[in-house]
């Protein structure tokens, strides 16, 4: 390959031919509905690149040669036509089976509490969605101020403070948090060895002054969501800026033709979920199309953020999605650890209204309670009774929230005597035992009235990182607050209009 060749790559792309090369044959495979030939395949990788490409002959041949040794590393799927013994390279399929299901389970969430709450709050989160591409416009950004754009300087309308930490562009269009500053090039803030505030730029948009690397950003913005508008699927996926960043933003412009769903790990859980581990190991761009055209078999109707939305509120699929099966790596094979309540609550707490995480009650959060840590707390507890019983009650403990929500608890377990014990799992992230509340549902109340001495809620705190639990009895109970936080009326006759 020439020189020429290998710079102009380098320059519009900064990754090889090969990469960019290799990235093309899985994204058009996957977004294929046909099988391919090698023809095929290279006119559409054509089709991807600039037309203004000094192209000196050689791209075919690297081309060819990419898709053999992807062929022969079985990264990709071959098979031959009988008719005219040709070889193709085969589309992304999905089984039937897996379509026919989901479309059952997608009809019950679109009639769901679960739906119906997640369309008002996608009303309100796609105000701040337009807010957000009116502000950050292509026609704006050359004007754009370095605080307006960076972390830290206490500016909530700043474009990386929206991207991952406005509370609707979360909840609607997926999170990006967890990752450190530096991933947004500059913010303001300090470091572990250097303790004063001030702007800090990482090592890859460093161009020697904060001036001259706040314009190399500003540039690599604009070529983003300018490829994001143009469809320029290259620019995107090789575009300097992380995944969560590139892919946040891209869901943000074009919610039509992107999914919420930024982990590589969660979307290769769904992908096994699925039946299509074949392509667990491309890149996150691609993996989140292969889901969006699942999407589109089961129902091409339905908003993307509704179906993030369905798998994650499933617990079948949310459990399966944040690793249930591997719940030991997610906390670095840590067990969960059982505190006495007395040790902890000997005189009634009653939480402060300005220490609560939220400062407003919503109804809506109890519909929406499981989630992420509900699942991973229910497998925590499981796990803590399965070995607190030892095979002393064969079949037990059962955990019968994954089959029937309805019952009041999540696991049916047996006490010490072998009478029956029913335990509701409840949780927080982080922090310690302190400031607890909760919501108890109505079947969940029943149940522990009907059962005040077999029903107890387990509470597990400290879950991202050294997750600890204690019990609470229904002796506990009486003596704790109740607050009503949401009425519900029944109309049996529609009122004359006026």
């Amino acid at each position: 390959m020439s020189n020429q060749l290998k710079k102009y790559f380098a320059t519009k792309y900064n990754h090889s031919l090969n990469n960019i090369i290799k990235f093309s044959i899985y994204h058009l495979l996957t977004i294929s509905n046909n099988d391919l030939s090698e023809d095929e395949l290279f006119t559409k990788f054509k089709e991807l690149l600039s037309n203004d490409i000094p192209d000196d002959g050689t791209i075919s041949i690297e081309f060819r040669k990419v898709l053999k040794k992807l062929e022969s590393n079985k990264m990709i799927d071959v098979k031959l036509n009988g008719h005219e013994n040709l070889k193709l390279f085969k589309c992304l399929s999905i089984s039937g089976d897996v379509v026919n299901r989901l479309k059952d389970e997608v009809y019950k969430y679109k009639l769901s509490d679960s739906y119906a709450t997640h369309q008002r709050k996608m009303d309100e989160a796609n105000i701040k969605r337009k807010e957000f591409c009116e502000r950050f416009s292509v026609s704006k950004l050359p004007s754009l101020r370095i605080d307006d754009y960076v972390l830290g300087v206490q500016n909530k309308s700043s474009f990386s403070y929206m991207l991952e930490r406005e509370s609707l562009l979360q909840g609607g269009y997926g999170s990006i948090r967890g990752g450190t500053s530096d991933r947004f090039g500059i913010y303001f803030g300090r470091t572990k060895t250097n303790r004063a505030h001030e702007y800090r730029i990482s090592n890859r948009y460093n161009r020697g002054t904060l001036d001259e690397s706040f314009k190399f950003l500003k540039r690599n913005l604009i070529s983003l969501i300018n490829a994001i508008n143009n469809n320029d699927i290259l620019e995107l996926q090789f575009n300097m800026f992380s995944d969560g960043i590139k892919f946040k933003t891209a869901m943000l412009f074009k919610p039509c033709e992107h999914m919420s769903i930024y982990s590589s790990e969660h979307l290769n859980n769904i992908l096994d979920l699925f039946d299509m581990s074949l392509i667990k190991n491309y890149s996150v761009f691609t993996k989140n199309i292969a889901i969006l055209k699942l999407k589109t078999l089961v129902d091409p109707k339905l908003e993307n953020v509704h179906f993030s939305d369905f798998l994650y509120s499933n617990d079948l699929y949310c459990a399966a999605i944040y690793g249930r099966d591997k719940i030991s790596d997610i906390f670095i094979n840590q067990t969960i650890t059982k505190i006495e309540f007395n040790d902890l609550f000997n005189k009634k707490r009653n939480p402060s209204p300005q220490n609560r995480i939220n400062e407003q009650i919503d109804s809506d959060q109890i519909n929406l309670k499981k989630t992420k840590q509900g699942a991973i707390a229910e497998e925590l507890v499981f796990e803590y009774e399965k070995n607190r019983l030892s095979n002393e009650y064969p079949g037990f403990p059962q955990r019968v929230s994954l089959t029937d929500s309805s019952l009041g608890y999540d696991i049916h377990s047996k006490n010490s005597d072998g009478t029956e014990k029913y335990i509701e799992v409840k949780s927080k992230v982080s922090g310690g035992p302190t400031n607890v509340d909760f919501f108890i549902t109505k079947n969940e109340y029943e149940k522990l009235k009907a059962n005040p001495s077999n029903y107890s809620i387990y509470f597990v705190y400290s879950l991202s990182e050294n997750p600890k639990f204690f019990e609470i009895k229904f002796s506990h109970i009486k003596d704790l607050e109740k607050e009503v936080v949401a009425y519900r009326f029944f109309l049996t006759t529609v009122p004359p209009t006026s």
